[in-house]
This record gives C-alpha cells, structure tokens and sequence, in this order.
C-alpha cells in the first residue's frame, strides 16, 4: 500500500534542516573588519556593522532553536515550552514566535527565508563592493538609523553644514527596477526601493497618487 505520511514530529525535523541549510551562519567579524579598513568608519559603514551585527545574532540564535528543536524530536535533550511553540509553528509553516523576536514579523517561514536571502545578499554586495547606490531599505532592522547616517555624511561633504539642519527630501523616480536605478546618477542623493503604499498606487507617467484599483489595499 500506499507509504504512511510522515508524523508531526518527522516533518519538523526536516523542515529544521532544509532551513538551517539555507540561512548559512552569517558573517564574520573578519569581514567587517576588512571592510571597514578598506571604506573607513564613515557613518554609512558604521551603519552596515551595527546591521549585520544584529542579523548575524538573528541567525545564531534562529539556529540554536531550530538545532536544539532537532534534538528534541529525537528524543536526546528534553521538549521545553518554547520548543513545542515552534513544533507547532514551524508544522503549520509560520514563524516561531522565538524567531520573531530576533528578526522581524512575516505570515510564513517561505517568505521569512525570502527576506533572508535578500538581507544577505544586499550585506555581501555592500561588504564586497562598498557603498552601493541602490538600497533596498525595508531589509534594514533600524531603516532611521540608515537615514540618519546619509544625514551624517551629506553634512560631512559640506563644512558649511549643520547636522541638525539638514533634512530629508524624498523624490519619486521613474526607474521601475533597482538595477534601473544603480546605473542613474545620484546628484548627491542615494536610491532607496521596497516600500509599499496603502490605499493608494503610485501614478508613473504623472507622477502624483492615485486612487487604487478595486480590492488593491497595498502596492508596491
């Protein structure tokens, strides 16, 4: 007959190891270091350690749960409450809710582990190639930290200029991709893309806000 589904128990563990082969063990201090001796503590780089300090911590800890939540369905160290909590979670494909804690709300472990590789992906290109000139700002833990230090390094580029008088100005492009964007100059300014709006879409051609289609709550 027909093989039996597997238990509960079963699929946990190996939804345990299908993500912890695909988080990796974040970056090391080596990397860091290197990069900030080749780009110097500017703010934007001080920016880039405290984030990939904090995801890093993310993903030590997210392994520590899931590898000592392994063990445990197999029966070598005891099932504690908040082991159970993500053997419940992680059986129904949401998101534990210890993992939530060191990283950020998602519905699903799929699209958690989507904004995984993109935050990752983003640190290394930033770690390997420098300043980039397009970022994608909702994969950033502290997006005011980011902003705060463009402030900080606009002002460094201009003796003449106070920090606490330097504001923000947000203009939208018609660059529809951020590969677009990255070949377009700055003029002084940086490229931002990921954020969504709600109840409203963005008008391209006329630029200004329009009214939504019917039943579209958020764009992007």
């Amino acid at each position: 007959g027909a093989a039996a589904p597997p238990s509960m128990e079963e699929a946990v563990a190996k939804t345990c190891v299908e993500v912890l082969g695909k988080i990796g063990e974040g970056f090391s201090s080596a990397e860091v270091r290197d990069f900030l001796r080749r780009n110097g503590p500017t703010p934007l780089a001080i920016f880039l350690r405290q984030e990939i300090s904090r995801f890093t911590l993310m993903i030590v800890r997210t392994r520590t749960l899931l590898l000592s939540l392994k063990l445990a369905v197999e029966g070598t160290i005891p099932m504690t409450s908040e082991l159970q909590d993500a053997m419940t979670s992680l059986h129904n494909a949401t998101l534990p809710e210890a993992v939530v804690r060191v990283s950020w709300p998602c519905p699903a472990v799929g699209y958690w582990l989507e904004d995984v590789a993109r935050r990752m992906t983003q640190f290394s290109t930033w770690l390997a190639k420098g300043r980039l000139k397009c970022y994608w700002l909702p994969g950033f833990f502290n997006a005011q930290g980011f902003l705060t230090a463009l402030k900080q390094e606009s002002t460094r580029r201009h003796s003449s200029w106070s920090l606490e008088t330097v504001v923000l100005r947000t203009e939208v492009t018609k660059y529809l991709t951020a590969e677009g964007a990255s070949q377009a100059s700055e003029e002084g300014g940086t490229f931002i893309y990921g954020l969504a709006l709600d109840g409203a879409v963005w008008d391209n051609s006329n630029g200004v806000l329009a009214e939504p289609p019917p039943r579209v709550l958020v764009s992007t």
